[in-house]
């Protein structure tokens, strides 16, 4: 039964994956999103902010599920075969 809601999860995340990236390609290619690139402008240092803002969330989430002690600790709460799935769920969102 753990394998199968394994693979159930696998695919869902997965297929959140697939979908991420044609949102990622309208948003910057202003088509077919409902908010893109040049929706809201905004000045250039709240734009700025904002940036750092999420890329810094983003190295920060990367980082920790990196270590090996996260690793660790995740695989003592969830089974050791969904791991790689959500770190690549956590970066796809």
């Amino acid at each position: 039964m753990v394998r199968i809601l394994a693979l159930i999860y696998g695919l869902a995340s997965f297929a959140l994956l697939l979908d991420t990236i044609p949102y990622a390609i309208g948003f910057v290619g202003d088509f077919a999103v409902p908010g893109t690139i040049n929706t809201g402008a905004m000045p250039l240092s709240e734009a700025s902010f904002n940036n750092l803002r999420l890329l810094s969330l983003l190295a920060i989430r990367h980082s920790v599920t990196a270590r090996k002690s996260f690793r660790r600790w995740w695989t003592r709460h969830a089974p050791a075969s969904i791991e790689r799935t959500t770190c690549a769920l956590l970066a796809s969102r």
